[in-house]
């Protein structure tokens, strides 16, 4: 079945929606490290469900990192499977 548009939730807004749910407290993301020349950065974002580091991401801003981290992180507490 094809996914419907209307029912897509975007990555960040349904790990912090499980969050709630199991934890009643949000995910917090924080920036790891920064590499590369600064017109060509690499951010490394992490995400802490209850102070533990769940997952990390990488991105060429810090939005884009912090989208992959959420989408590893939904894959690493099995939440999707692509």
């Amino acid at each position: 079945k094809a996914l419907d548009v209307r029912d897509y939730v975007p990555p960040k807004q349904r790990l912090m929606e499980w969050c709630q749910k199991q934890y009643r407290q949000t995910p917090s993301y924080r920036e790891i490290s920064r590499d590369g020349p600064p017109h060509n950065l690499r951010f490394t974002m992490g995400v802490w469900i209850v102070d533990e580091l769940i997952a990390q991401g990488v991105g060429s801003t810090k939005k884009e990192a912090t989208i992959a981290t959420a989408i590893n992180a939904l894959e690493s507490l099995g939440l999707i499977v692509h």
